[in-house]
């Protein structure tokens, strides 16, 4: 059980970053997790709010996701590890995107992808 809390840690972590005093002043937010939405796999920056897609399916991507919104949940036992939301408004259509890739741990993404191109 403590393994798989860490591991979810480590996971939501990943998941927002906060730049560091050291840290490139061109890339304030360089960290980046993987997550799968209708059947292709997005390679997203860890921030919540607009930034680029670095890849699909990898290949190198120039689209955006506007991320608004990340859960972490623990499925032996339903409960939220980690949770941030981005206020929305009602109207827009959300792709809801999910990670399996740490056992025994769910991310599900709420993001707005612009096109393939």
């Amino acid at each position: 059980m403590k393994l798989r809390m860490l591991a979810a840690a480590s996971l939501a972590a990943a998941l927002i970053v906060a730049p560091t005093a050291g840290a490139d002043p061109t890339q304030h937010f360089s960290d980046s997790f993987p997550i799968t939405c209708g059947g292709h796999t997005y390679l997203l920056v860890s921030k919540v709010g607009a930034s680029q897609i670095v890849s699909i399916d990898g290949v190198p991507s120039n689209s955006v996701s506007i991320l608004f919104g990340i859960t972490v949940v623990d499925n032996a036992t339903g409960a939220v590890l980690f949770e941030s939301q981005k206020p929305s408004i009602d109207h827009q259509q959300y792709t809801t995107c999910v990670d399996h890739s740490v056992p025994g741990i769910t991310a599900t993404a709420l993001t707005l992808l612009t096109p393939r191109g």
